[in-house]
């Protein structure tokens, strides 16, 4: 096994042949390894796994962290938004979120999912009026 894992490391492809069916990366081929192993199999995997990480196999060192800490998905940002104003509200909002771009407290990615959450809010909004007028109309 532990040739195995030693060939799984330290071959470094010049990419994938033509008519390869192989999809996943040494990274992932490892760690599908470390999944289906057991015991002392496992042990001498991370172990073998983290010297080659400790040796500078920028492979390795992925491999292990993205277990480890797996990526942020976001995080948290107090914004002062108004709430309840309607219309004139979630443009405000908006103007706000744009703001916090310039100013550099929010990234464009972040005030995108604002945004999106406006958009939803203004929708909604749209939908309670139209009900309203229907409403209106039907007791005409």
């Amino acid at each position: 096994m532990s040739n195995e894992i030693n060939q799984i490391a330290t071959t470094k492809p010049k990419g994938r042949p033509k008519g390869s069916k192989e999809t996943q990366g040494r990274a992932a081929r490892l760690l599908d390894r470390l999944a289906n192993s057991r015991g002392d199999n496992l042990t001498r995997i991370v172990d073998g796994v983290l010297k080659l990480a400790e040796g500078g196999e920028k492979w390795a060192a992925e491999a292990i962290l993205a277990r480890t800490w797996p990526a942020p998905k976001g995080r948290m940002v107090k914004l002062d938004l108004p709430v309840g104003l309607g219309i004139d509200g979630i443009a405000a909002a908006f103007d706000r979120i744009i703001a916090a771009v310039n100013d550099g407290v929010i990234t464009a990615a972040e005030a995108l999912d604002y945004a999106a959450l406006l958009e939803k809010q203004a929708a909604m909004l749209e939908r309670k009026d139209v009900e309203k007028r229907l409403e209106a109309l039907e007791r005409e």
